[in-house]
């Protein structure tokens, strides 16, 4: 039943009274419990319900049964630990020691045993709260064992990407240094006895070597982006913008160029990949520049939200709007192979962003200039 109660003054004799409302809620709670059984019985997480006092099972729902090979007989009035089922026990009693002063706790790495000796990888969250006069704890336990597999699996390929790293750097490299080397020899010894079309091949020769050699290189710094732990730490984008200066110094006196900057926030992220970040970006700047116009390349940033939103504009060449996506791709150039380079560079840098956990886009239009924007999540968010 439902009973509700208000306390009325008679006006006329100043008395009180109490006006009860009692409503039969039978069917409703029925229908509720029912609702809730349905979910409890179909759920794809294993669920055990326990007494928040004694700590033993006092409910288990078909899921967790299939999961561990057993039957309701097997938990029911049993603590978790005496059920032989877990393993890390004292975790698991960590766990129930810190629902006395928290409702809910996660815990990603539980090792569960079926009553086939079956290892499985679970998660479970465990929740407590009151039904009627009980307290209970409620533990969702989910089958991680696929997530582990291919976590695992993605493992072993980047293992496997970092030794083919490693034999592009050395084993790719050098084949790549012979044809180097004789070539130059050939240029040196024999040239004056080759013909033109001998002396034009010769230079197909050589810069198919220095393309290939540049190719390598660029794929290595692409892979090594994923596969070197990276140190985020709190960095300052000036300090950051200073050092790429710095190693593009030669390419900026030879265009003449003019790198400016506004005030530039400090940002948590691994130090050597925001150089190489804006080292990609202000070189893409000096090399796609108008050959009339003196190159002029401005970094700044502002607040937006729990993001520091940079930007590098530019006044080069420019490119089409409708390529604005495509060119953050491997290998993809907007430009013929009068500007050097292997389409690599904007890729590394789409891989440094987003491991951050921001993101890199780019506006422009053919010989207005460019701007590359990226985020970076502010490292000291506000409360």
């Amino acid at each position: 039943m439902l009973l509700n109660a208000r306390r009325i003054r008679q006006e006329r004799d100043g008395g009180d009274q109490i006006l009860l409302a009692i409503e039969d809620v039978t069917e409703r709670q029925q229908a509720a419990e029912i609702r809730y059984r349905r979910l409890f019985e179909t759920a794809a997480d294993g669920i055990l319900v326990l007494d928040a006092q004694s700590l033993e099972v006092i409910d288990v729902n078909p899921h967790f049964l299939e999961l561990c090979l057993c039957s309701r007989t097997d938990l029911i009035g049993k603590t978790l630990w005496e059920t032989g089922l877990f393993k890390l026990t004292e975790k698991l009693r960590g766990i129930i020691t810190q629902l006395r002063s928290k409702e809910v706790v996660r815990f990603e790495d539980v090792r569960l045993m079926a009553r086939d000796g079956k290892l499985v990888d679970t998660e479970m969250v465990a929740t407590r709260y009151t039904v009627g006069a009980e307290e209970v704890i409620q533990c969702n336990v989910r089958d991680v064992t696929e997530r582990k597999r291919a976590q695992n699996e993605l493992r072993r390929s980047n293992e496997d990407l970092q030794q083919f790293a490693y034999a592009a750097s050395h084993d790719l490299q050098e084949p790549l240094r012979s044809v180097r080397t004789f070539s130059q020899l050939i240029v040196k010894k024999y040239e004056p006895m080759l013909d033109d079309e001998g002396r034009k091949f010769l230079a197909y020769l050589q810069s198919g070597a220095e393309r290939m050699s540049d190719l390598i290189k660029d794929l290595l710094a692409y892979s090594q982006v994923n596969i070197l732990d990276t140190r985020p730490e709190r960095v300052n984008a000036e300090a950051a913008l200073a050092s790429t200066v710095m190693n593009l110094q030669m390419a900026i006196a030879e265009s003449n160029a003019i790198v400016t900057n506004d005030h530039l926030p400090t940002v948590r992220i691994d130090r050597m990949q925001f150089i190489q970040l804006f080292q990609n970006l202000v070189g893409n700047a000096l090399k796609y520049r108008k050959p009339d116009e003196q190159p002029h390349i401005h970094v700044a940033a502002q607040r937006e939200r729990a993001d520091w939103v940079f930007s590098v504009r530019d006044n080069g060449i420019g490119f089409d709007p409708n390529n604005a996506d495509k060119m953050f791709g491997v290998f993809k150039r907007l430009h013929g192979r009068e500007y050097p380079g292997t389409g690599i560079g904007l890729s590394i840098c789409k891989k440094i962003v987003e491991r951050t956990g921001g993101r890199i886009w780019a506006e422009s239009s053919p010989g207005e200039g460019s701007t590359f924007y990226f985020t970076i999540p502010d490292s000291k968010p506000p409360s």
